[in-house]
């Protein structure tokens, strides 16, 4: 049989752990840097990424990829005529040269 989760400490009772200590100034300092290299990342990973069900591992279209404002679908404009996207708000994506292998 499978353990029960430990108990957690009563309301208004003292934790059996201490509070974590606050950042240090160098950490906070660094974290802008962090987020731009996040973003960087996620913008390689965008870029690797299958947008329409028409791409394939390693194979991209060559349409224009739209997606939408509100859900945030994606699909290129050569498959549009084969699935319902009247209900989206369909966008051009700027995107740059894809490459799926490149990530």
């Amino acid at each position: 049989t499978a353990a029960a989760p430990p108990a957690l400490p009563a309301p208004g009772s003292p934790s059996s752990s201490a509070a974590p200590s606050p950042p240090k100034a160098s950490e906070i300092e660094a974290v802008p840097e962090f987020f731009r290299r996040l973003q960087s990342l996620c913008d390689r990973a965008f870029e690797a990424s299958v947008l329409c069900t028409c791409e394939s591992s390693g194979g991209c279209t060559t349409s224009e990829i739209l997606r939408c404002a509100h859900c945030a679908l994606t699909i290129c404009r050569q498959c549009t005529d084969r699935f319902a996207t009247a209900s989206h708000d369909l966008e051009p994506v700027a995107s740059g040269t894809r490459d799926p292998s490149a990530f």
